[in-house]
């Protein structure tokens, strides 16, 4: 399995098993990471490294310019970033800037 979606997949089983302790999560969670391609963009990467609890290897984001850097900002959970209102003009957009708003 490859790809950004199943990036998010292990990282929402990640949260699930870091909140819930259950064995099935972790097991699940260990294939998930022993399967994992290497990770092709700055958007698997972070996840990688959240996945790996190396959160210091994320990408310091300061601006957000792309449907991408949101996209990073909210996997990196960072709060209180000024996003383009050109961004916030369709759906998804306006879903991930809610994500990190104050």
């Amino acid at each position: 399995p490859n790809g950004f979606p199943i990036y998010l997949r292990a990282l929402a089983l990640h949260e699930l098993t870091d909140a819930t302790g259950s064995d099935e999560s972790i097991t699940v969670l260990d294939l998930i990471m022993k399967t994992l391609s290497q990770p092709a963009s700055s958007l698997e990467t972070a996840v990688y490294s959240i996945l790996k609890k190396d959160s210091n290897q994320i990408k310091a984001l300061e601006r957000i310019k792309t449907l991408d850097d949101l996209r990073l900002a909210v996997v990196a959970k960072r709060k209180g970033l000024k996003v383009p209102m050109k961004l916030l003009e369709k759906e998804l957009g306006r879903t991930l800037a809610a994500c990190i708003s104050e």
